[in-house]
C-alpha cells in the first residue's frame, strides 16, 4: 500500500490560523501599510518570461500573465508559452501577443519515453518530470540572458524585481522535501547550500548559471543532464520506505537551481515568498479579481493549484 507523502511544511490548521491573524491585522491602516512592504525600484535588467501550460490551467493562465505584466518591474523581452499542440492555447497566445512553443520539439525525451525509463514507484511522475526538464531547457529556444519561469496557476500580486543593483534575489518557501535534497547531492556531489526551500512556484534564472549547473551535473555524473536526472529515480540510494512515498517526487528544478546559485554566487540574496494557496477559492462565490482583492496585503503571490479547485 502506498504511503501518503509526509507533511513537510506547516499544517493546514496552522496556515489557516496565521492567515486569520493577517486578515485581522489588515484592517488596521498603519499595520496594513507596513504589511504591504516598501516601494520597489524598477530594474533595467530585461527578462524573458517562460510559462509551461497544461490545458487544465488555461482558465487561470491569462490572469497570471496579466499580473506579471502589471507587477514585474523589469523590461519584458518576450513571453514564451510552452505546451503540447492545443488549438485553444495557440489561439490564446496569438490573441495575447505571446510566443507559443511546441513542447515536443524541444528535446528527444517525450513523456512516454520518460515513463518507460522510470521505475515502477516513479512512473506516475512522467509528466511532472517532463515539465521540469522543459524549464531547464529554456536556453535551447531562447537567447535571453535572464528568465522568470512561473507556474501557470500563480499570480504576482505586488511590484517586484529579481535583479537590481547587481544583486539577484531568489524567493524561498517553508517546504522541505528531503528527496529533493538527496537528489541534489547525488547530481552534483555536494550538500545543498541552503536550509530553506526554493520551491516557490516560480524562479528567476540566468542563462550563464543554468548552463553551468547542467554542465556540472554532466561532469559529476558522466551523463547528459536530462538522463542523469531521469535515472536518479532508479538509484539504489532510495530506501524501501522512500519508494513507497506517494507521489514519489524526487527532483525539483526550482530547488536544484536555487541551491546551486546560493553555493556559487555571492550576489544571490533570499526573500520569503509570501505565497497564498487558494484552497478557499470558490468561483461560484467570487471572481478571481474579487478574491485577490480580499487577500491580506502581506501576500506577494497567490497560487490556484488544480488539486485545490472547488469548481
Amino acid at each position: 500500500m502506498r504511503k501518503k507523502r509526509p507533511q513537510l511544511y506547516p499544517t493546514r490548521y496552522f496556515r489557516v490560523g496565521v492567515d486569520s491573524c493577517f486578515r485581522l491585522l489588515d484592517r488596521i491602516p498603519v499595520v496594513k501599510n507596513f504589511m504591504a512592504g516598501p516601494v520597489v525600484k524598477a530594474s533595467e535588467v530585461p527578462v524573458t518570461i517562460l510559462m509551461p501550460i497544461h490545458p487544465k490551467d488555461l482558465w487561470i493562465a491569462g490572469h497570471s500573465i496579466d499580473s506579471l505584466r502589471k507587477n514585474l518591474l523589469h523590461p519584458i523581452e518576450e513571453i514564451l508559452i510552452v505546451s503540447k499542440k492545443d488549438p485553444e492555447i495557440q489561439d490564446w497566445c496569438a490573441a495575447e501577443d505571446l510566443k507559443w512553443i511546441d513542447e515536443s520539439q524541444i528535446f528527444d525525451w517525450t513523456v512516454e519515453r520518460i515513463g518507460k525509463a522510470l521505475p515502477d514507484w516513479a512512473r506516475s511522475r512522467d509528466g511532472w518530470l517532463f515539465q521540469q526538464l522543459l524549464k531547464f531547457s529554456v536556453n535551447k529556444f531562447s537567447t535571453a540572458d535572464s528568465f522568470l519561469i512561473v507556474d501557470a496557476d500563480t499570480l504576482l500580486l505586488k511590484k517586484k524585481t529579481f535583479h537590481l543593483d547587481g544583486k539577484v534575489r531568489l524567493d524561498y518557501s517553508h517546504e522541505r522535501n528531503l528527496l529533493y535534497l538527496q537528489t541534489y547531492k547525488e547530481l552534483l556531489g555536494q550538500k545543498p547550500s541552503s536550509w530553506v526551500s526554493f520551491v516557490t512556484h516560480h524562479v528567476f534564472m540566468e542563462k550563464k548559471v543554468l548552463q553551468e549547473l547542467k554542465s556540472e551535473i554532466e561532469k559529476y555524473t558522466g551523463k547528459p543532464w536530462e538522463q542523469a536526472i531521469i535515472e536518479m529515480a532508479s538509484s539504489d540510494i532510495w530506501s524501501d520506505a522512500q519508494k513507497k512515498v506517494s507521489p514519489f517526487n524526487y527532483f525539483s528544478e526550482y530547488e536544484t537551481y536555487g541551491n546551486f546559485c546560493k553555493s556559487y554566487y555571492e550576489e544571490v540574496k533570499s526573500n520569503y515568498f509570501w505565497n497564498y494557496a487558494s484552497k478557499d477559492f470558490d468561483p461560484d462565490v467570487l471572481s478571481i479579481e474579487e478574491y485577490v482583492a480580499k487577500l491580506p496585503s502581506i501576500y506577494s503571490w497567490v497560487s490556484f493549484h488544480s488539486y485545490n479547485r472547488r469548481g
